[in-house]
């Protein structure tokens, strides 16, 4: 992690600068506060003083099992900058921790523990946060209103680590390290979030460091307790002074700090966008919300593509249907997405062409029963945390081993644009098919397996319709198809095209990012997985080899994957089988595509595919559903018996699409 993504992303900066272009407080004041500081410690010789009380807290933090600092040295160092103000600060300290699971390396002498040393008997540590409320009472319920700040802090003397290599030599482990680590996968993952601010006090070094979705920048303080203690008592003044919304939460939520599940989104302020006016309905000022999903979950990292869906949960916003010759009701969610430049709006625009279609009757109303569509959008640019397009870090030197990795990493895949979109459900709230990160305890378990083969006939009924009115998702994936109570409904248009399937206009078969095709590995099309793995291996260039054009059969082909992947977990899900195909979610697993592409393969009885096991396994596949269920081993048996992209003419795809889809109708039925 520290390679491929930190180091390509840190940016040093100097203190001023730092705290002005994400704290928007002027060099001029901060230059105040911090000769103030330093001024007034000098006078009342405070840098000894303090120094002892955080040296005593160190020794309070010195045992494995860690107890909470009393950090009450921060306030007092903070205090010196309004040393001759008529009204100082009073700040309500505290420290709010988290226990984390334990990093051999960075928290511990490494000889403490050998390689063998099983993952849970190792000690958890603990991670402490800044917080700080003024005026601000408890209610009753025991949510905390927090108006102030909300940093991540980490002190102490990092060990000095033997080198296995070499026993004169020794590695340091600053916790400048830590700080990184818990910022990236703690605080930053947290769903809304738009960056995260760190202090770390390493011996006698401060370094302020501030991580968002693009860069980690980083402002050292050197000799922080001597010369330096005037800038480290002006950072602390700062920190401690911020409002919630100027330490990386965004103006547009509101927050509440909720005792189960801390610092927590409540509502959706719509002023955000140009008007709270919806294609369908009128949104209040203030709309409540609940989290549905967050990037936090899911496979990824917090700088790639993420996106955070929120229910909106206003009881006059949720309609059930009165009767069988009704709809289905209605429901609406709000999307946080972070993407890059070069896919801003493309969801947008897909939405957008969609709605004037079903207006103009050019796509038939039916269709809109099964699509979640757009109410209102904002496409917001830079923010005030955000690094100017001239300051994104170059690229490093190439590291010797690069499996995955493409180099040099391009600046498109650095920046992030924030975009945010209310839609409508055709229904009520829907749900996944399967949760494939927490299978276990997803509620729609209890959907039948023939109605989970409905909402796929009904799928490719949906994704027929769209394809004769060239409207293509081009990223068909179990995420991407919800129900409700067995009624389909298709979201995320990210990868979305309208365009004619002609040999002068070229579509090609998934949407381009910084050179490779986007999409999800576990269900995407063969000829995708084979060029973006060729990518990844040899470094190709697309001007030479160009992406496979967009083929219906691509359609059906992902349609076919998902449908085994959630057949994954509904039928005999404890059968080894699975896991080897990769049909079941690996969290801690990561596939090249090339080896998706032969694992894929296995799946065609005709097919691609030459691997020595792919009749082997394809067997063992079927047997795995026969035990349980003989007509879905029938199914599954008939619809992979010939890969969708060996038939060439359209008529032949939509001979083989209505053959697919009429078996599954009829299982359906059964």
């Amino acid at each position: 992690m520290l390679r491929n993504e930190i180091v390509p992303r840190v940016l040093l900066r100097s203190t001023t600068d730092l705290i002005e272009e994400v704290f928007d407080v002027p060099r001029t004041h901060f230059e105040l506060l911090w000769h103030r500081a330093g001024m007034s410690g000098v006078a009342q010789d405070a840098q000894g003083s303090h120094l002892v009380c955080f040296r005593k807290d160190l020794r309070v933090c010195k045992g494995k099992a860690k107890n909470v600092p009393t950090v009450s040295w921060i306030e007092g160092v903070a205090q010196h900058c309004h040393a001759h103000d008529k009204r100082p600060h009073e700040f309500r300290l505290s420290a709010a921790v988290a226990q984390r699971p334990y990093r051999i390396g960075v928290h511990d002498e490494l000889n403490d523990y050998d390689e063998y040393t099983d993952a849970k008997d190792l000690p958890s540590i603990t991670t402490t946060f800044l917080t700080c409320a003024r005026d601000a009472p408890s209610p009753p319920s025991g949510a905390k209103f927090w108006n102030r700040v909300m940093v991540m802090l980490a002190v102490g003397r990092s060990p000095r680590l033997a080198s296995p290599y070499d026993a004169g030599d020794e590695v340091h482990a600053p916790e400048l390290v830590r700080l990184v680590f818990d910022l990236v996968e703690h605080v930053l993952a947290q769903p809304s979030r738009l960056y995260a601010p760190g202090l770390a006090i390493n011996e006698n070094v401060a370094y302020l460091v501030v991580l968002d979705h693009e860069t980690c920048r980083v402002a050292t303080i050197s000799d922080c307790w001597q010369t330096g203690f005037g800038e480290l008592a002006a950072v602390l003044s700062v920190l401690l002074d911020l409002d919630v919304y100027a330490a990386g939460f965004p103006s547009f939520l509101r927050y509440k700090c909720l005792p189960s599940s801390g610092i927590t989104a409540v509502s959706l302020l719509t002023s955000v966008f140009d008007s709270s006016a919806g294609r369908t309905v009128q949104f209040e000022e203030e709309e409540p919300i609940a989290l549905l999903s967050g990037p936090a979950g899911k496979r990824g990292s917090v700088f790639s593509r993420s996106t955070a869906v929120f229910h909106l949960t206003r009881p006059s916003l949720q309609w059930e249907s009165g009767g069988p010759g009704d709809s289905l009701g209605s429901s609406f969610v709000f999307k946080m997405k972070f993407v890059s430049p070069s896919t801003a709006k493309v969801e947008l625009d897909m939405l957008e062409q969609i709605t004037q279609a079903l207006d103009g009757g050019t796509l038939p109303p039916t269709v809109a029963k099964h699509l979640a569509l757009l109410e209102l959008a904002a496409s917001l640019s830079q923010y005030q945390s955000q690094v100017e397009d001239a300051r994104i870090p170059p690229p490093p030197p190439a590291p010797e081993d690069f499996f995955q990795l493409v180099w040099p990493p391009p600046r498109g895949l650095f920046r992030r644009t924030l975009e945010l979109l209310v839609l409508r459900n055709p229904t009520p709230l829907p749900a996944p098919l399967v949760d494939t990160a927490l299978p276990d305890e997803a509620p729609t378990l209890s959907l039948s397996i023939r109605h989970s083969v409905q909402v796929f006939d009904q799928l490719l009924a949906v994704l027929a319709t769209l394809a004769e009115h060239q409207c293509y998702h081009r990223d068909i994936s179990v995420g991407h198809i919800l129900h409700y109570q067995g009624h389909l409904v298709l979201v995320d248009w990210s990868a979305g095209i309208v365009a004619r399937l002609s040999a002068s206009e070229s579509v090609s078969v998934g949407a381009e990012e910084a050179g490779f095709l986007r999409g999800s590995p576990d269900s995407a099309p063969l000829d995708w997985l084979n060029w973006n793995g060729s990518r990844l291996n040899w470094n190709t260039d697309p001007e030479l080899r160009p992406p496979p054009r967009f083929k219906l059969g691509h359609v059906l082909e992902s349609t076919i994957y998902c449908f085994l992947n959630v057949l994954a977990y509904r039928i005999a899900p404890q059968e080894d089988i699975w896991r080897f195909l990769r049909h079941q979610h690996q969290p801690d697993e990561v596939e090249h595509p090339t080896d998706y592409w032969h694992l894929r393969g296995v799946i065609w009885k005709c097919g691609p595919s030459e691997v020595f096991f792919r009749f082997e396994k394809r067997d063992e596949l079927l047997a795995a559903i026969r035990s349980e269920d003989a007509e879905l081993g029938e199914l599954v048996d008939d619809v992979t018996n010939e890969w969708p992209l060996w038939v060439t003419d359209d008529d032949g795809t939509k001979a083989l699409w209505a053959a697919v889809q009429a078996k599954l109708y009829y299982l359906s039925l059964l």
